[in-house]
C-alpha cells in the first residue's frame, strides 16, 4: 500500500465524523445551509441577491451581469432539494420550469410560450485520478480522488412579451443537495440563435460550478457497517477502508460539514457573498 494512503484515510475518517450524540438526536437532515456566491467569476460580476426567510424552500436568487451583454441579467436560483438521484432531480426541475411557463402565460406576463429544444449540458468536467496510477488504487481511495462531471440540462425557450419575440433559456443542475436553475432572456432582434446559445453556455458553465452550498445537520452523519461474516482480517480491513473512503467521497460531494467548519466558512466572507438559510426541525420530515 502506498504511504500516502494512510494519511488520506485519516482525512476521510475526520470527514465522516458526525456531531455529538446530543446533537444527532435533534438535528434535522439540513439544519442550516450557506449559499456561497463569488462576487466575480471570470467575465461575470454579482450585482445583487434576494432571499425571503419566510419562504426558505424558494432559496436564493443571485443576479450576475457580464461584459459581453452588460444590460442582460443572468439569474441563478439556488434552492433546497435534499438527497436524490441526479436524473430525478433534473426531471423534477424541468417539470417545474415547464409548469411555471404555463402559469406565467396565464397570468399575462407573456404569450405563446414554447420549449424549443432540450439538451444535455456538461457544466463541469469533473476530475479523475491519472490513468497511470488509477489501476493501483483501491476503489474506495479512487472514489475520494474522483469528482464526477456535473451534467445539467438546458432548455431553450421562446415566448412573446407584447409584440417582441424573446429567446430564453433555463439551465438546470443538481449539486450539493440543492437545485440550481440559471435563467436569461434576450429579444430575438438583439441576438441570433447560435450566439444566444453560446452566451448561455458560457455564462452558466462559469457560474453554476463556482457557486457553492455548504450544510450543517444530520446530512453529515455517516454509518459504517462491518461484515462480521468475513473471517480474513486483510479483507475486513480492505472492505472497511473502501466504505470509509467512499462515504467520505459522498460527504465531499454533498458538502455537509461539522459545525466548526460551517461556522468558519460563515465568518470568512472574503471575495464572496454568504447567504444563510436556516431550517425548522420539521422542514425535512416530508422530503
Amino acid at each position: 500500500m502506498r504511504a500516502w494512503i494512510v494519511p488520506l484515510l485519516a482525512v476521510a475518517l475526520g470527514a465522516i465524523a458526525g456531531p455529538s450524540p446530543a446533537k444527532e438526536a435533534k438535528a434535522p437532515f439540513i439544519a442550516r445551509s450557506l449559499v456561497l456566491a463569488p462576487r466575480v467569476v471570470g467575465d461575470y460580476r454579482l450585482a445583487d441577491h434576494g432571499y425571503d426567510p419566510s419562504n426558505r424552500f424558494a432559496g436564493v436568487r443571485l443576479r450576475y451581469f457580464g461584459s459581453r451583454h452588460p444590460t442582460v441579467p443572468i439569474d441563478v436560483f439556488v434552492y433546497p432539494a435534499g438527497r436524490m438521484d441526479a436524473k430525478d432531480a433534473l426531471d423534477a426541475e424541468e417539470k417545474e420550469l415547464r409548469d411555471s411557463l404555463g402559469l406565467a402565460a396565464k397570468a399575462g406576463y407573456y404569450s405563446d410560450p414554447a420549449v424549443v429544444a432540450v439538451r444535455t449540458l456538461e457544466l463541469d468536467p469533473g476530475m479523475r485520478p491519472s490513468a497511470s496510477g488509477s489501476d493501483e488504487l483501491a476503489p474506495g481511495i479512487a472514489a475520494v480522488l474522483t469528482r464526477e462531471p456535473l451534467v445539467g440540462r438546458s432548455l431553450l425557450l421562446g415566448y412573446r412579451k407584447g409584440e417582441q419575440a424573446q429567446r430564453s433559456a433555463g439551465v438546470l443542475a443538481y449539486k450539493q443537495l440543492y437545485f440550481f436553475k440559471g435563467r436569461l432572456t434576450m429579444p430575438t432582434d438583439m441576438i441570433e440563435a447560435d450566439a444566444f446559445d453560446a452566451f448561455t453556455d458560457d455564462a452558466l458553465k462559469t457560474l453554476i460550478p463556482a457557486i457553492e452550498v455548504m450544510h450543517d445537520g444530520a446530512c453529515s452523519e455517516r454509518t459504517i457497517a462491518l461484515d462480521v461474516s468475513e473471517k480474513d482480517p486483510d479483507k475486513q480491513v480492505a472492505a472497511l477502508m473502501q466504505q470509509i473512503a467512499m462515504d467520505a467521497a459522498r460527504g465531499v460531494d454533498e458538502n455537509c460539514v461539522p459545525a466548526k467548519r460551517y461556522a468558519k466558512e460563515k465568518a470568512d466572507t472574503g471575495d464572496r457573498d454568504v447567504i444563510e438559510i436556516a431550517f425548522e426541525p420539521d422542514d425535512w420530515k416530508s422530503r
